[in-house]
């Protein structure tokens, strides 16, 4: 066994191993790489640039657990800001957009101007190792980290570990970094929706974090928790970058999201609405009580809705850690981020308060189990029901959970009563289940004028399954009349079932080959590899002691989730209808990287004798407050709270001018002034809206069109952007 004397030493090999398995992978990332010529292109459609590789330029191999590091292009040797472009958004926003295939690279230019004294070269990394390779480069040298690191640790190092250090360390970076984004909030908040190293610093803290039991942690780990949403303000809020499909200039709904916008504002300034749209009102009523609250300010409405799911993550990590330990809680955290940041965090869509009410229901399963409080299933049941009634998507996790409360109630009663209780228990889940469908349909009632059809997408996505095409294809061949393509959908079952066979085969190819459960947004580096962690968590879970007493819901629950696949299917919105199961899924992700870890501490002490700290298991039996508080505000805002506001007539009131412009639902573009809060320059608002014009460029073109100088914002009158010169006086 190594000495204490030794622990420095012990460290700085074991910072060896890890940095030199990083360099045998990435080393693009570290600056090794070389150039493999210069880039002859030819101009296409739009900004897009078209070229062969260059002879001779090595090629990187094809990787699917760790990251793959492709080739990059540089511009006169600086690359090019936005890899993994597809080909029609580098045709339709250009500036630095740019992929790199297995035989030819398209890009554009930086700035979108012309390509005259430009050079471009590809540069590609010094050497490409084979992935079997490298996983065994990455095995020994976690492996021998873990044996190096092994105890026993010096007293000063325990006694920091035990203390409160971490949490006012923590605390101080936390400090660091809001002053970083209150000082270069455009560079600090771009880096956490664009890059990946401040995402995965700040997971690493929430998971140094999570199972600090003194209120200095607990305070630590609420403050790190809500940097994420801050930067989100920042980010859309002042900077007013635009999303590619739901959002323009920060403030603006576009799409789906103006619709839930026009729905909350409604309901917020006049009571009710005329808007039925998709027939859900979980989260009009939910954003709306928002928007009463902060006095009509979007932004604002934004950040808190963003604050909120941001501390439901903070209360279930200390639930999370307990077994999955540090590293398994920092994925967590990673993952949970990287779906919000891509589907909810600053865009007004039901994926907020999908993912809200689902973490919820997640730490509401984890205390059913460290607890022995049966109450709490029929809990997450609940908010698992709203949560997918806000956002449908595998909407057969449920009856899989109410046959995991039966189990449950089994487990726990002997006796004669034992079948009838647990029938009970399954009749009862069932009941709140209906419950919360009810829910949905007393808030349309209550809160809009008219009926309309709830779930009616089901429809054209089963007619997108049987025939080979999407939903909003089926939609429009059908006029959007549910009923109709639904006996469409019945008679082509009858006539042909082995369509539907069809259909359901090709789901779960799609869903396979993509690994769509984790791909976010953009960010597909995970896919492969929290894909087979996940499914590692599944089947080993009976056998690993930290998941054993967890094993009774997660195995039916994911089934139920796979099962779901076929409804909720890939080419259908990718992976955001599963916003309310999406922290079941990171959770057995983290899980199965977690059983990885255990594995080579078990490896580790083969080769050194000495216990090595373990995963942590659960030993609270109390519920948390800080839990119960996040549960019951939210159980609050969606359904008690929007119909008390309607009873005694409570609205946030607008003037009646014709135009009515609010603080928080606007912003100047003035030339090439300088930019500050609420004021872009004319570059800084075409780049920021170059994700929208990848998307759509018709629309991004009416924008930029418009004079040097001019105002965007929201008339709440009308509801409606509109655009206006600075020069009419509206300031």
């Amino acid at each position: 066994m190594p000495g204490m004397r030794s622990f420095p030493i012990r460290v700085i090999l074991s910072v060896i191993l890890l940095t030199g398995a990083a360099l045998a992978s990435f080393p693009g990332t570290f600056g090794i790489s070389k150039d493999a010529g210069v880039v002859r292109f030819l101009p296409g459609e739009g900004f897009l640039l078209s070229a062969e590789l260059p002879p001779g330029s090595a090629r990187t191999r094809k990787r699917v657990l760790l990251f793959p590091e492709p080739s990059i292009i540089c511009e006169n040797g600086i690359p090019l800001a936005r890899p993994g472009s597809s080909e029609k958004e580098i045709k339709n926003a250009g500036r630095g957009r740019y992929h790199v295939g297995a035989s030819s690279l398209h890009f554009s230019t930086s700035d979108g101007g012309p390509t005259a004294d430009r050079v471009y070269t590809i540069r590609a990394p010094l050497w490409s190792i084979r992935e079997s390779l490298l996983l065994g480069v990455w095995f020994l040298a976690v492996l021998g980290s873990a044996t190096l690191l092994r105890p026993p640790w010096p007293p000063g190092v325990v006694r920091f570990l035990q203390s409160r250090g971490i949490a006012y360390g923590a605390l101080g970076g936390a400090a660091v970094l809001m002053g970083g984004l209150l000082g270069f909030r455009e560079s600090v908040s771009d880096h956490f929706f664009l890059g990946m190293w401040t995402p995965a610093l700040w997971a690493v803290a929430m998971g140094g974090l999570a199972g600090q039991r003194t209120l200095a942690g607990k305070t630590a780990l609420m403050v790190v928790a809500l940097l994420p949403a801050l930067a989100g303000y920042f980010y859309y809020g002042l900077n007013a970058a635009s999303d590619d499909s739901f959002l323009v200039a920060g403030m603006i709904p576009y799409s789906d999201a103006r619709l839930h916008f026009q729905q909350a504002a409604e309901i917020a300034t006049r009571g009710t609405t005329d808007i039925l749209f998709n027939g859900r009102f979980l989260y009009p009523a939910f954003f709306a009580v928002a928007l009463n609250v902060t006095g009509l300010n979007i932004l604002v409405a934004n950040l808190l809705v963003s604050s909120l799911v941001m501390l439901g993550l903070a209360v279930t990590c200390p639930l999370v850690v307990r077994r999955v330990g540090i590293a398994g809680t920092a994925i967590y955290c990673l993952f949970y981020w990287l779906y919000f940041r891509a589907h909810g965090c600053g865009l007004l869509m039901t994926e907020n308060v999908g993912l809200l009410l689902g973490v919820v229901g997640l730490g509401c399963l984890l205390l059913s189990v460290d607890t022995g409080k049966i109450r709490l299933i029929f809990a997450a049941i609940v908010f698992l029901g709203l949560a997918s009634v806000a956002r449908p998507g595998a909407l057969l996790v449920l009856p899989a959970l109410v046959l995991s409360a039966g189990v449950r109630v089994w487990m726990a009663r002997a006796g004669r009563l034992r079948l009838p209780v647990s029938l009970g228990a399954v009749l009862f889940g069932m009941v709140l289940i209906a419950g919360c469908f009810g829910a949905n349909d007393l808030l349309m009632k209550s809160l809009s004028r008219g009926e309309g059809k709830t779930f009616g997408n089901f429809a054209f996505t089963l007619h997108g399954l049987l025939n080979d095409t999407k939903w909003e294809t089926s939609a429009d061949e059908f006029g959007w009349d549910t009923s109709l393509v639904m006996e469409h959908n019945i008679r082509q079952i009858k006539e042909n079932p082995a369509c539907l066979i069809h259909g359901i085969v090709r789901a779960y190819r799609e869903a396979w080959e993509k690994g769509f459960l984790f791909r976010f947004g953009r960010e597909k580096r995970f896919a492969a590899a929290g894909t087979a962690a996940f499914f590692l968590a599944i089947f080993a879970c009976p056998l690993w002691a930290p998941l054993r007493r967890d094993a009774w819901w997660i195995v039916p629950v994911a089934a139920g989730l796979l099962a779901s696949i076929p409804f909720a299917p890939p080419w259908d919105a990718g992976e955001r209808p599963y916003a309310a199961t999406l922290p079941i899924q990171i959770f057995l992700a983290s899980a199965g990287f977690a059983m990885l870890l255990a594995v080579m501490r078990w490896l580790a002490a083969r080769f050194a004798s000495g216990g090595g700290p373990e995963v942590c298991t659960p030993t609270e039996t109390a519920i948390p407050h800080g839990f119960v508080g996040v549960a019951s505000i939210c159980l609050l805002l969606v359904l008690p709270v929007p119909l008390l506001l309607k009873a005694v007539g409570f609205r946030s009131t607008i003037s009646s001018s014709a135009q009515e412009i609010l603080p928080g639902s606007m912003c100047v573009i003035a030339g090439n002034g300088t930019p500050s809060a609420g004021v872009l320059s004319r570059e800084q608002f075409v780049d920021r809206l170059s994700d929208f014009q990848a998307t759509d460029p018709g629309k991004a073109r009416a924008f930029m069109s418009q004079p040097e100088e001019f105002l965007l914002a929201i008339n709440w009158r009308t509801l409606e952007p509109v655009l206006l010169p600075v020069s009419a006086g509206v300031k």
